[in-house]
């Protein structure tokens, strides 16, 4: 494998490159993202409470037939800077192409309203036509992973839940992009409010009634700490939670080399769980 590596110098000139392209925060803290309104629906009263139906919009849905719910929450250090719901979408098109409703969310850039609103989200999926309301899938990359599995792995409707690149106790976070971008979110230091980032963190919600979970890190992450994810599989592990690992060796967290290695786990790993 041909592994390029990452400066910090190139890994800012992709922040920036990604963020010209994409929304800007408003006031609310939520983007101003001028999509169409057939893919720019409402799932709440807020502003942020915005989805991206994807698969709904497929004239060939058969009516008769309940198909499992793909809850996509995108990643992008909890801010919409260079994070939206239309970021994979041909991604997520692929998907439902076989044969699930897909649904790519825009949440709060603030803690806890983004849990808020993801827990508004589920539950406006799980209302949605010809949907089988028990296979409902969440699905997170990066700050979305985080955010996903901190309600999934205590919602015992829920599924199963996926995170790529996430971490899930944020009193591990010694990256200092990670740590500003957590304290922003979060309102407090770790040091001023310290129960609020122990509070915030997913791991804690793992328990014998958490759903089927996998876990797709980038190894070595530079962002994300090293052993975070392992953590998160041995204690999985210890409450008997079925849990998939999977590593991906020589790809750092702002690498999209092996963009497609993922997506086609994710593929895999939706067609074993479903086909049950």
């Amino acid at each position: 494998m041909d592994i390029k590596k990452i400066t910090r110098r190139n890994f800012l000139e992709k922040i920036a490159i990604a963020s010209a392209s994409l929304p800007l925060v408003g006031i609310s803290g939520c983007p101003s993202f001028p999509t169409s309104p057939a893919k720019n629906l409402s799932y709440g009263p807020n502003l942020c409470d915005m989805a991206w139906p994807i698969s709904l919009e497929q004239p060939y849905i058969d009516p008769t037939k309940k198909l499992p719910v793909i809850a996509f929450f995108h990643g992008g250090a909890w801010t919409d800077l260079w994070g939206d719901k239309s970021v994979y979408f041909s991604e997520l098109q692929r998907i439902a192409d076989k044969g699930f409703v897909v649904c790519s969310f825009n949440f709060s850039n603030y803690y806890p309203e983004s849990i808020d609103n993801i827990q508004t989200a589920i539950n406006w999926a799980s209302s949605l036509p010809h949907i089988d309301y028990n296979k409902i899938i969440m699905v997170g990359e990066s700050s979305g992973g985080h955010l996903a599995t901190k309600v999934a792995w205590d919602n015992p409707n829920i599924y199963a839940v996926v995170s790529h690149s996430g971490i899930y106790d944020l009193m591990s976070a010694e990256h200092p992009f990670i740590v500003k971008s957590l304290e922003r979110t979060l309102g407090y230091t770790k040091k001023q409010k310290p129960f609020q980032w122990y509070y915030a963190s997913s791991i804690n919600y793992i328990n014998s009634n958490s759903p089927q979970t996998m876990l797709m890190e980038n190894y070595p992450d530079r962002l994300m700490p090293l052993e975070d994810t392992m953590e998160a599989v041995n204690k999985l592990n210890q409450y008997e939670v079925p849990i998939q690992h999977h590593r991906i060796l020589g790809e750092d967290h702002a690498s999209m080399n092996n963009r497609q290695l993922w997506w086609d786990i994710l593929d895999q790993y939706l067609e074993s769980v479903t086909s049950k």
